[in-house]
């Protein structure tokens, strides 16, 4: 590959934010007697208007085949120097950029320290300059329509959020209805919010039902993606009321994925396996709304949070809810194990001084994460921990 001989280096002192923090004499001696460099210089604003017409003057007059712009974030002002480099007659990826500010005059306390990281980037952008070819762009036709994977809430509102943007939309879903967990999980109705997640489904499902711009797939699935994005193939596959199954290519611009979640368990990380005893919150939550009389009998309930992650914090107020079912329909003894109480949203702070008030428990350990032990010969589970308090 032919490497690149006549190279540029314009760096810039942002007035003096770079060069009090950075020897730009040293950076010029070092790199002056280079085969490749052709210029190197300072300028103090190079992104300045009138410092940007000497900029394209320098590239045209000495023929450069390269330009490396050390100065601050790409980011902030890369645009501005890609468009000033093709002023010049120079396709915009025989530009580099570095970013001396933030990555070096920012970092180091020592002049001497932050000079060398300087010099270490720019060597690094000067063998990669070297080596870079032009590359050529052009216009592309872009489908305007969009593929929302999934029926449930997400998939829902993202449909008709696009469609409000005039993007006609295909909505997927491979369950022979919308609305996705919703269907499958067992709702407990909780009063801080007024918020009945059933109804608010329902009322999605008929906006999207009667929007002209959306197209709705049941009991389908994405089999085969292909294209760019901006132009996608994609193949999906229907599945008849007789159980036969059709595929359909639709062209695309865009694809969402809105496919929802499941609990996960993780059960090297908590010691111990779901059992009859002990279950996850979706779970609890099926029992709850279960007109079977599965939680009579039980006398103490323990929730434990935070055990996998070290800054996760006991926050969302369906625990709350629940350890408040609990307490005053079951009359079972809450127990509530955290590292820490969020409770900063709207109506957190009143469910949590309820729940003090009727008589739950909260119980906060540090970095001993609380041992979980199954008694079987009493058919009890110990839970026992370290409360530097106690």
């Amino acid at each position: 590959m032919p490497q690149r001989g006549k190279i540029g280096i314009f760096l810039c002192s942002c007035g003096d934010t770079i060069s009090k923090a950075i020897n730009f004499k040293k950076i010029i001696e070092y790199f002056k007697n280079f085969k490749e460099v052709e210029l190197i210089e300072e300028n103090s604003f190079l992104c300045k208007p009138e410092t940007l017409i000497s900029f394209k003057k320098k590239i045209k007059d000495n023929d450069l085949t390269g330009v490396i712009v050390a100065a601050c974030s790409p980011q902030l002002k890369g645009t501005i120097f890609k468009k000033a480099v093709e002023e010049a007659g120079l396709n915009f990826n025989l530009l580099s950029l570095v970013n001396l500010r933030e990555q070096c005059a920012m970092v180091y306390k020592e002049k001497e320290s932050s000079t060398k990281s300087a010099i270490d980037l720019i060597y690094s952008a000067l063998r990669r300059i070297k080596l870079q070819q032009p590359i050529s762009s052009k216009i592309v036709r872009i489908k305007q329509n969009a593929l929302v994977i999934g029926g449930g809430l997400a998939g829902l509102q993202t449909a008709i959020n696009l469609s409000k943007l005039d993007h006609p939309v295909v909505l997927l879903e491979r369950e022979s209805s919308l609305g996705g967990n919703i269907n499958s999980t067992s709702l407990v109705k909780y009063n801080h919010n007024n918020i009945n997640l059933k109804e608010l489904v329902d009322q999605k499902i008929e906006e999207v039902n009667n929007n002209p711009q959306i197209e709705v797939f049941t009991q389908t699935e994405l089999i085969k993606l292909e294209g760019i994005v901006g132009n996608f193939k994609a193949t999906i596959e229907i599945k008849n009321k007789d159980t036969r199954r059709e595929r359909k290519s639709l062209n695309i611009g865009a694809i969402v994925l809105a496919t929802g979640c499941q609990s996960y368990f993780p059960s090297e990380k908590y010691g111990i396996d779901l059992s009859s005893q002990i279950i996850s919150q979706s779970q609890l939550e099926g029992l709850l709304s279960s007109k079977k009389a599965v939680l009579n009998g039980i006398n103490t309930i323990c929730f434990i949070s935070g055990i996998i992650g070290d800054d996760q914090r006991l926050k969302g107020d369906k625990l709350f809810n629940q350890a408040l079912i609990l307490t005053t329909k079951y009359k079972i003894q809450v127990y509530i194990l955290c590292k820490n109480v969020y409770v900063a949203e709207d109506g957190l702070e009143e469910l949590y001084q309820q729940a003090r008030e009727k008589g739950i428990i909260f119980l906060k350990y540090d970095q001993k994460k609380p041992e979980i032990r199954s008694k079987v010969s009493i058919n009890k589970i110990e839970v026992s921990l370290y409360d530097r308090l106690l």
